[in-house]
């Protein structure tokens, strides 16, 4: 029986941070380029500075210019994933933070709209459990961070219409909220709207995931055929694979969020092999946040070489 290549959606976080100095919108432009660069069909990218809370206002022309970009290349607005500001805390127990977390969500959901970008992930939320100077400790508890998540969510989903929230799983480190599937599932039964809420599967996050607060080991063992399938029917009954919209694909190097280079981590390769020939995320995006040795999105192209050289199904 003929072995024959089945397509998938294969890219890597290209966002051309180094290029916002000179002008900011070049990197939307310049984003698909780099993707293209590397051998992907799809890619994340920051919609802003990861450290900033302002967002650049993003011109009719520009917008369009995206678009026709993305259309000249066959770049599918459906499978680009832009990540959230990495200061974004929608759990946060500060009032400010909270703000300014709401806000900015709300920013790049518009962004988004605009742009004609229909997926957006971002990171929950964590909250502070260390006893240090000015802690907050036991002001907050889990499930209060939840509910303030959930209740930020909602805001934004109400303000901005078209855009499909993305919880990505965490490691567990420094209090953040969702390394478990029980956690993401918590979030998604407060959101009032389910059709705009799904989940970006990590898969170091995955593998890595420990509770911090309690020092308790909770990965999810994907490196083994057995582990995956349990994984994932698992994630499955408690979450369901209807919401799941899209991969971070990195290889890990063991407990806490840290990435490594396909095939060289804890992970392993059979445990790619095993996703990318997994008939039902045939139309999710899987994106690349490995370690650039220089720095470079050209780094990726290996790994995603790698990667196309193992989807191979026999029909």
């Amino acid at each position: 029986m003929a072995s024959t290549k089945v397509q998938r959606f294969i890219g890597g976080h290209v966002s051309c941070s180094r290029k916002w100095k000179i002008n900011f919108l070049a990197s939307f432009k310049s984003s698909v380029i780099e993707a293209l660069s590397i051998g992907a069909n799809c890619f994340a990218l920051y919609l802003k500075s990861s450290r900033q809370w302002s967002s650049k206002i993003v011109s009719d022309k520009d917008a369009a210019d995206f678009k026709l970009i993305c259309k000249e290349k066959s770049i599918l607005l459906d499978k680009i994933v832009p990540h959230g500001s990495l200061l974004l805390n929608c759990g946060s127990p500060k009032p400010d933070v909270l703000d300014k977390s709401r806000s900015s969500l709300i920013e790049e959901l518009k962004i988004c709209q605009k742009l004609g970008i229909s997926l957006y992930n971002f990171h929950p939320g964590n909250f502070p459990f260390r006893n240090h100077i000015g802690s907050t400790l036991n002001k907050i508890s889990r499930a209060e961070c939840i509910a303030k998540i959930a209740m930020c969510v909602n805001e934004a989903i109400e303000a901005v219409n078209g855009v499909v929230i993305l919880l990505e799983n965490s490691a567990g480190q420094g209090g953040s909220v969702g390394h478990t599937f029980e956690e993401l599932r918590q979030i998604i039964d407060q959101i009032k709207d389910k059709s705009r809420i799904g989940i970006c599967f990590d898969t170091c996050h995955a593998f890595a995931a420990v509770s911090f607060d309690i020092f308790e080991v909770e990965g999810y063992d994907i490196s083994t055929e057995s582990g995956y399938h349990l994984t994932m029917e698992e994630f499955d009954k408690v979450i369901g694979l209807d919401f799941l919209k899209a991969f971070h694909i990195n290889d890990s190097k063991g407990i806490i969020d840290r990435h490594e280079t396909i095939g060289k981590g804890k992970i392993g390769i059979h445990a790619f092999e095993l996703l990318l020939n997994d008939g039902r995320f045939e139309d999710i995006p899987m994106v690349l946040e490995t370690p650039l040795k220089n720095g470079e999105f050209s780094d990726y192209s290996h790994e995603i070489k790698i990667l196309k050289s193992l989807i191979i199904r026999d029909n």
